[in-house]
Parts: structure tokens; sequence; C-alpha cells
């Protein structure tokens, strides 16, 4: 019951912290009663399991570090969430036995339940998924041995569009799931298709994949890794208990690793991933509601491919272009996002107008509880740089930081009036909360309208300047779709710019 209500508070609080979180996959989730192990990447610290645990429709036992059971009060909360603690090589040297968190975990499989678990180990602000620790290959591979069952492993991609920031958007795609099934031979993998749940309970199970591979050559480069797997994807089945159990253990890790970036933006450094951001928004069409879904695909498959691609005169010639038309942006403090719309004069000073109405209506229920908001919000914004100590932590303490302190204010402040003047004070966190709502309507229209304000005293000042702007963005497109046509690979499906003819040139001639 405490879980349930913390699981649900938890969800709340989310989506307070960010303005949308967008789900993927959720018919890929295996039901209830089927041993299941979640497994992510881990941009974002404590948010990462938080996301899972709140739309995987599962009770969720995570695998957390011990050093985070060290305080009574974290301890007691990591608990209640069913938490299990694991030793880290990087926390206590080479001399680790997890046995007993293994038995724990292995237990709850058995018992038909999901667990959780961060295969790169700790959190981080990368730009790749780091390399995978070995813990779910071993507990999967214990748990089989022992009780015979199959077990799913079910991939989950988390992406942030402005990681550390308050009320961006979120994504979380959760993957088809792997199935480790147990056979008289010892163990096999297969993919499951999921379409749907109630008529697979006779595991539809597709493409045993190939547990021999560890035994040829090993291939360092990540795309030809990728397309070593999926050439050996159909082989023939193996005796698996001859199989050394450290070569499996490598296999498996190796096979959950080139799942998981399936699902993941990876590119050598941020400056690419950022540089690519842009070209996917060039890329995608000017009059076609983008969901975050496929701005995520996008820049994977950018993220992908562009590598192979980037020492080529052409590419190398319209990256500077790119990179001249984004330092133009920047310079008149604008946005590719505000070239795809209107900046008629009129337009603007409408849209201003609007912002200041709506700003008009939040702004009374808003000052009710001004005095307990601003300070809070002063104290997160400032505050949080300095408690935390990276910045993939960031995020987390900023949401940590809110749920304590603003729930912390409403309850202390509703039963202190209660107590010294009348009952009818413990109501007082619904106003609080209303007028919190209110805070953050208003403080959102008050941003918009900045940016709109800035955006008309630039169009009157350079109106010229706009218009080439947007003259140069459209060249920038054709420029892109070109080299997309020239590049992209036969056998993949498009997210936009399907086979009609010249449909993308009818994209741009209407932005």
């Amino acid at each position: 019951m405490i879980y349930q209500a913390l699981k649900a508070l938890l969800k709340q609080s989310l989506y307070v912290y960010f303005k949308k979180i967008e789900v993927v996959g959720q018919e890929n989730l295996p039901p209830q009663g089927l041993p299941t192990i979640f497994l992510g990447n881990h941009p974002n610290s404590l948010l990462d399991p938080a996301m899972i645990c709140t739309h995987a429709q599962r009770d969720i036992y995570f695998a957390a570090k011990d050093t985070l059971f060290s305080q009574s009060l974290v301890s007691q909360l990591l608990t209640t969430l069913k938490a299990v603690p694991i030793k880290r090589k990087m926390d206590h040297g080479d001399q680790v036995d997890n046995q007993d968190s293994f038995q724990r975990l292995n237990q709850v499989l058995s018992q038909g339940n999901a667990i959780g678990i961060f295969p790169e180990g700790i959190s981080h602000h990368e730009s790749q998924l780091a390399q995978f620790k070995t813990g779910i290959a071993r507990i999967a591979y214990s748990m089989i041995e022992e009780t015979k069952q199959d077990l799913y492993l079910v991939p989950c991609g988390l992406y942030y569009q402005k990681p550390g920031s308050f009320r961006t958007s979120a994504f979380i795609q959760f993957g088809q799931p792997l199935v480790l099934k147990a056979t008289a031979m010892g163990w096999q993998l297969f993919r499951c298709e999921t379409k749907p749940w109630a008529q697979r309970m006779g595991l539809a199970l597709q493409d045993a994949l190939d547990e021999k591979w560890f035994e040829r050559d090993e291939v360092e480069d990540e795309n030809q890794k990728i397309a070593y797997l999926e050439k050996y994807d159909l082989i023939e089945e193996g005796n698996a208990s001859q199989i050394p159990n450290d070569q499996r253990v490598k296999w498996l890790t190796q096979r959950l690793d080139i799942t998981l970036r399936t699902l993941t933006i990876n590119a050598d450094d941020w400056d690419t991933i950022h540089l690519l951001d842009l070209v996917r928004r060039l890329y995608q069409p000017n009059d076609v509601k983008v969901t975050l879904e496929q701005k995520v695909e996008l820049s994977k498959r950018f993220n992908t491919y562009y590598p192979q691609i980037a020492d080529l005169p052409d590419i190398q010639q319209l990256v500077q272009e790119i990179k001249s038309y984004q330092d133009d942006l920047y310079d008149l403090g604008l946005s590719d996002a505000q070239m795809t719309k209107k900046t008629a004069r009129t337009f603007l000073f409408l849209q201003g107008i609007k912002h200041i109405l709506f700003c008009a209506l939040w702004f009374p229920l808003a000052l009710l509880t001004s005095w307990v908001h601003l300070p809070i919000a002063l104290l997160i914004r400032y505050g949080a740089f300095s408690l935390s100590p990276r910045k993939d932590v960031l995020a987390t303490t900023k949401f940590l930081m809110g749920v304590v302190l603003i729930n912390g204010m409403y309850l202390s402040l509703s039963l202190a009036l209660a107590y010294f003047y009348h009952w009818q004070y413990l109501f007082l966190p619904f106003l609080f909360l209303l007028s919190g709502y209110a805070t953050l309507k208003m403080a959102e229209e008050w941003h918009r309208f900045r940016r709109t304000g800035w955006v008309l005293m630039v169009c009157l000042v350079a109106k010229n300047y706009i218009f080439k702007l947007r003259q140069r963005r459209m060249a920038l497109q054709k420029a892109i779709l070109t080299q997309v046509d020239l590049h992209i690979p036969k056998d993949i499906t498009r997210v936009f710019y399907q086979q009609e003819d010249n449909l993308h040139q009818k994209g741009i001639e209407k932005s």
C-alpha cells in the first residue's frame, strides 16, 4: 500500500517537473506473473528508475548501489520502494561479493515479479552508452538454471529533451523483449513478437539468436559489430551446457548492449549531437505535427549513419553551412523553430497580447501563495547547482528538492494553522496546489511573451535579414533532403517523405 502511494505521488510529481512525457512501446511489456528484467540507459540519476517504475505497469524491484543505503532516511525510502543494494567494484574494489543480493533478486524473479537494472552501472552525462557491466547476464543465467523458468529482458530507452531543465519534455521507449528460454540443452535467447499478449501466452517466439557468436573473431568497430550480429542472427541450436560461464556472460552482455543502443541516441561527442539535432529539425516537415517519438527516432538515425559519410566533401561543406546558419541565429538571440513560424509584425503583436492576457488571468491566483513558492523556486534554481556533484544529478536534485520542500511546506503550514487556529486549515494544501499550478502557467506564458517581444523587435529592425535567413533555411532543407536521398539505406522505412513524388519539395514550399 505504501509502495503504491509513493509510486502515485512520484508519477504526479514527474508530470509537474516535466511539461510532457511521451511513452512508446507499452504493448511490449510482459504482463504480471512473467519474470522480467527492465534494463535502461542511465542519463539522469534517480529520475531514470522513477520514469521506468511509473510507466512500466509493473511493480519493479530496482538494484541500487549499496552506498545509497548508508543514511537511515534514504535507506528507509529505498527499502519502501523495493530497492535491492548492490556492491560495485568502483566503490569497494575488486573483492566484491554480491551473492546475497543476487539470491534476493533471483527470488523476486522466480515469483513472477520484475526487477530493474541499469547495466552501465552509473548515471553519466556522456554522449553515448558506457560499457555494460555483467550483472544482468549473471543474474539471468543464475535465475533460469535454478528455476528453469523463461526470463523476459525488456530494453528501456530514456531521452530528456534538456536534461537538468525544469518543464521540458521526456521520452521513454520500451523495446521488444528478448526471452532467455530454458531448454533441455541449457538455454537459448529469442526475440519475442509482442502483438498482442493475449495471443502470445503460448510463446510466439521468433528468431533464435546467435549463441555461438563469441566463438568467432571479435569485432571492435560498433557498426561492424551490429552488422555482424544481424548477419548471424539465425543459426542452428548449440549445446549451451558446454559453453563456459564467463563466455556466455560476455555474449549476453554484448547482445543486450547492442539491443539497447537501438533505442538510444549515441555519438562521439555532444557537439555532434547538437549539430545533428539541428539537421533533424531542418529535415522534418514544417507543416506536420512531429511527435517526440519521431524526433528521437530521427536523431538516432542521423547519429548512427552520419559517421559513415562525415568525411565526404559534400557533407563537410553542408555541415559548415549549417554551422554558419546556427551561429547567425545565435547572434540574433533566435532559434530555428522561430524561423518556421510566421514573423509578420501583426501576428507577433497579437501573440504578445495573448500571452499578456493569460498572465493577467493566472496572476491573481498565483499571487495568493507567491510568498511560499517564490523563495522555494529561487532556492531550487540556485541551490541545486551547489548540491549536485555532477551534471547528470542536477535534474534529480531539483526534482527531489521540489518534492520535499513544496510538499513539506504545504503540510507544515496547514498543520500549524489547523493546530493554532481552526481545523479547516487542513484543506489549505488544495489551495496551495491550485495556486502552484497557476504560478507554473503564468511563468510559462511570461517566458513566451518575452520571446515573442524579442522576435518582434528583431523583425522590426532587421526584417530583410530575417527574410534572408528563412531563404537560407529553405536551401539547407533541400540540401539535406538531397543527401538523405543519396545515402539512406534502401531497406530503411522513412519517418517522413514516403514515396510520393516531390512531397518534400511541397513541404518546403509551404514553409
